[in-house]
């Protein structure tokens, strides 16, 4: 087999945890990327700690020892989960046409990068395709063929790939999201209210002006619900998100069933489906482990605060 050489761009979006950022350039170096973007967040008002974690993290990413066009844009200040990686997209797109995105705590297996960069060649012009997924959170699931890969309106972000045509129609406001909702157009979307009712509260959480969530990926997500945009999910696994805990912004629950997932290499020639049809038999044991997990996080919170009011006199 031909030795396989990355020429798509990568952006690695780092903050202030030098762990899994060891862990995750480890495996960008295996495959010395030609163009590679580091995005940093810098440190939290009134958080020292932070001084010295955010300065370990970027000398991890110095260490450089193969032939790369290097671009950096490291922040003085804390720009925050919400705004540091739509800011961070921003830059990269405004420099080429797709590209390859990591978070410091999403871990690559090798066949990532491959399986990325040849379907971001493969449907760089076909505007139905807006994002190719890393991590498929049900692996083990029985589907209907055997291709290497499945369509979804389930945009997932831990490890993904994109074009500045799909990014270009991102939008942090939500506009038009008012009349989507009243018009309940998310169901003639999926076909059934259940799927509707659980992305129409996601959507209402991440409204910009109640800012109920510091993060970005729920805007990319209603983007591409908005546009009938499909997300490509490989087989097997190919990410591992290594950075649940309690130094977590969003993801502190280590016991979560998506926390640390195994993965597996995919294997090629890529085995490409014959027609482009969303998988939404797939889509609903997503949603169905995706509402256990919700259901558990509910319990766990009314447990911690039942506890809370029987110690307090």
């Amino acid at each position: 087999m031909d030795r396989f050489v990355l020429n798509t761009p990568v952006l690695f979006i780092i903050f202030n945890r030098p762990q899994t950022t060891k862990r995750v350039f480890h495996e960008i170096a295996k495959v010395k990327p030609k163009q590679l973007f580091i995005a940093a967040d810098g440190p939290r008002d009134g958080r020292h700690e932070d001084q010295e974690l955010c300065k370990q993290t970027r000398e991890i990413v110095e260490k450089i020892d193969w032939p790369c066009e290097i671009h950096k844009d490291y922040s003085e200040k804390n720009l925050g989960c919400r705004f540091r990686p739509m800011s961070a997209i921003d830059w990269v797109f405004s420099k080429v046409e797709k590209a390859i995105i990591l978070e410091d705590d999403c871990l690559p297996s090798q066949s990532f990068f491959r399986y990325c960069q040849e379907l971001l060649d493969k449907y760089q012009l076909d505007t139905r395709i807006m994002s190719i997924a890393g991590t498929n959170f049900i692996p083990d699931h029985k589907r209907r063929n055997n291709d290497s890969y499945f369509f979804s309106y389930f945009p997932i972000i831990w490890g993904w790939a994109t074009w500045k045509r799909c990014w270009d129609l991102f939008d942090p406001d939500i506009r038009h999201w008012e009349e989507i909702r009243e018009g309940n157009w998310l169901k003639d979307l999926f076909g059934h209210s259940s799927t509707a009712k659980i992305w129409t509260n996601i959507i209402n959480a991440s409204n910009p002006i109640k800012k109920d969530l510091n993060a970005w990926s729920y805007h990319w997500k209603y983007t591409c619900l908005s546009q009938s945009g499909l997300c490509i999910i490989p087989e097997h696994n190919l990410i591992s998100n290594v950075g649940f805990g309690e130094n977590a912004t969003h993801s502190f629950d280590s016991t979560s069933p998506v926390s640390d997932l195994s993965m597996k290499e995919l294997e090629f020639p890529l085995r490409h489906p014959r027609f482009v049809i969303r998988d939404a038999e797939v889509e609903i044991a997503m949603q169905n482990l995706w509402v256990t997990k919700l259901k558990k996080r509910i319990s766990n919170k009314i447990k911690k605060v039942v506890a809370r009011l029987l110690v307090t006199p």
